[in-house]
């Protein structure tokens, strides 16, 4: 997998909460204020979802980190390495 895209299960996971029409806009550089609707109740969807998904316990410091598509997958790595 090119390491500078976003993972696909990521990806899925951000059009099921986000919303498929923002697949389009969806990259590594995608941060919060770029998505209207990635607001603090949708942030803690994310945070869920990604915690069940990739089977992760997130604390609420490693949480305030995830602001970025980039940054969400660079936990994931970190935490769960085999999942990309």
């Amino acid at each position: 997998m090119n390491p500078a895209a976003v993972d696909p299960k990521l990806l899925n996971l951000l059009c099921r909460v986000l919303g498929k029409e923002h697949r389009p806009r969806i990259s590594l550089e995608t941060r919060m204020e770029d998505i209207e609707n990635w607001d603090s109740l949708t942030f803690i969807d994310i945070v869920l979802a990604v915690e069940e998904e990739f089977g992760l316990k997130i604390s609420p410091e490693l949480a305030q980190e995830m602001v970025s598509v980039e940054a969400i997958q660079k936990i994931i790595r970190e935490k769960h390495p085999v999942s990309t």
